[in-house]
């Protein structure tokens, strides 16, 4: 199984951000900043840095 990291990213006042994933078939839904630890980061804290970058 994969490692995974995740961000709950809070605003000044008090907002919290989401992320909106439409597939087909799949009603739509909402999820945290971040996915897959990669062998290529040094820590899960670097996988969350990239990933929450990327996002």
């Amino acid at each position: 199984m994969k490692d995974r990291v995740r961000a709950v990213l809070v605003t000044p006042n008090d907002k919290v951000l989401l992320i909106r994933r439409e597939r087909p078939h799949t009603p739509v839904y909402w999820v945290l900043p971040g996915g897959g630890v990669e062998s290529t980061d040094a820590s899960r804290e670097d996988a969350l840095r990239r990933e929450v970058h990327e996002e």
